[in-house]
C-alpha cells in the first residue's frame, strides 16, 4: 500500500472536510426517515411480501442504472453540485414515496431515489477523496461514519415521528426539506475547481495509457463482489428489519424502527475505527478481515428467535461489514486508466 505523505490541512480544506461530512450526514439521514415507514407503506397499499419486495428493489435497480451516469455528470457539473442537487432528488423520491396511492408509484418512486443516491454517492465519494488526497492520510472512513450518524438520526427522527403520530406525508416532507437545505448550503464550502487532480510528467512526451489486462479485470471483478457482499448485509436490515420485527414479532412501529437504528449504529461503530485501521494494516489487509469476519456474524441474528436476542444481534453484521466496504469505492480511483468518478 502506498503512503500518503502526511501534510497539515489549509483551512479551506478543513472547511471541505466539514462540508463533505454534511453531505454524507443529509445522504444517511434522507431515506432512514423512510425506511422505518415500510410496514406502515405496505399495509397501507395491501401489499404481499412479494409485491413489497419486488417494490423495495426498485431502489438497486435504479441505483444500478443511473450510477454508471455519475461520472459523466461529475466532470460536468462538478462533483459538489452533482451531490448536492442529486441530494434535492432524492428528498423527492422519498416523499413521493411517502406519498404513494399506489403499488407501482411506489415502486417507480423508490427508483428515483435509488438513481439519485447513486450518483449522490459517488459525488460525495469522488469530493471527499479529493479532499483526502488534500489531507495526506486516510479519512474516508470518517465520511462514512458521519453517514451512519446521518442514518442514525434519520432513523430516530422517523421514531419519534411514528410515536407521536405524525402523519408521515409531514414527516417526510418537513425531513426532505430540511436535509436538502443543509446539502445545498454545504456546497458552497467544497472544494472549488474541477475534480480532476493535475498530473505532472517528467517530459514532454505523450503519455501512453496501458491496455487493460486479465489482472485489471479480475481485481475490479473481485471488488465488486465485495461490494456486492456489504450490501447484502445492508440491504437486507435496510428492507426488511422493521418489517420483520412490526409484522412477524409484534413490535410497535416506533419500536421496530429501533432494529434499522441498530444495525446503522453498529456501522458507525465500525466506520470510526477503519481510517486507523486502514493506515495501520492496509486496505487489503482489512478487506480480507471483514470478508471472513463478515458472513458468521451476519448469520447470527437468524439463529436468535427471541424478540430481544434477534434486536440487539442485529448490530454485528453491520460493524463487520463497514470497515471493509470503503475499500472497493476508492481502489478504482487509484487505477491509471481511471477518470474522476468513475462510479
Amino acid at each position: 500500500m502506498s503512503q500518503l505523505a502526511p501534510v497539515r490541512p489549509d483551512p479551506d480544506v478543513r472547511r471541505a472536510r466539514i462540508a463533505v461530512g454534511a453531505l454524507f450526514f443529509t445522504n444517511g439521514a434522507l431515506f432512514a426517515n423512510l425506511i422505518p415507514r415500510y410496514p406502515q407503506i405496505k399495509a397501507h397499499l395491501g401489499m404481499t411480501n412479494a409485491e413489497y419486495g419486488l417494490c423495495v428493489a426498485a431502489f438497486p435497480a435504479g441505483a444500478l442504472i443511473a450510477g454508471t451516469a455519475a461520472g459523466m455528470l461529475i466532470r460536468r457539473f462538478g462533483s459538489p453540485t452533482v451531490a448536492a442537487l442529486g441530494t434535492v432528488l432524492v428528498g423527492i423520491g422519498v416523499v413521493l414515496a411517502g406519498l404513494a396511492p399506489a403499488t407501482v408509484v411506489f415502486a417507480l418512486a423508490l427508483f428515483l431515489a435509488g438513481s439519485m443516491d447513486a450518483i449522490t454517492d459517488v459525488a460525495q465519494n469522488a469530493h471527499g477523496l479529493r479532499v483526502q488526497r488534500r489531507y495526506g492520510r486516510s479519512i474516508i472512513n470518517s465520511f462514512h461514519a458521519i453517514w451512519s450518524i446521518g442514518a442514525v438520526t434519520g432513523g430516530l427522527m422517523a421514531a419519534g415521528a411514528i410515536g407521536l403520530g405524525i402523519p408521515r406525508e409531514a414527516h417526510l416532507t418537513i425531513a426532505a426539506v430540511l436535509l436538502a437545505a443543509v446539502a445545498l448550503l454545504a456546497r458552497g464550502f467544497c472544494l472549488p475547481g474541477p475534480d480532476a487532480e493535475p498530473v505532472e510528467t517528467r517530459s514532454e512526451q505523450p503519455i501512453r495509457t496501458a491496455a487493460i489486462g486479465l489482472p485489471t479485470v479480475l481485481t475490479v471483478g473481485a471488488l465488486v463482489l465485495i461490494a456486492i457482499a456489504g450490501t447484502t448485509v445492508e440491504d437486507a436490515g435496510n428492507s426488511w428489519a422493521t418489517l420483520y420485527l412490526s409484522d412477524s414479532l409484534g413490535a410497535a412501529a416506533a419500536v421496530a424502527a429501533l432494529g434499522y437504528i441498530a444495525l446503522v449504529g453498529a456501522q458507525f461503530v465500525g466506520r470510526i475505527f477503519g481510517d486507523r485501521l486502514v493506515d495501520a494494516f492496509g486496505q487489503r489487509t482489512i478487506a480480507r478481515a471483514g470478508g471472513v469476519v463478515g458472513p458468521p456474524e451476519w448469520a447470527w441474528p437468524w439463529r436468535s428467535r427471541p424478540f430481544r436476542a434477534r434486536f440487539w444481534a442485529s448490530p454485528p453484521p453491520g460493524s463487520a461489514s463497514r470497515p471493509w466496504c470503503p475499500p472497493p469505492c476508492t481502489r478504482p480511483t487509484n487505477f491509471p486508466a481511471s477518470s474522476p468518478g468513475p462510479g
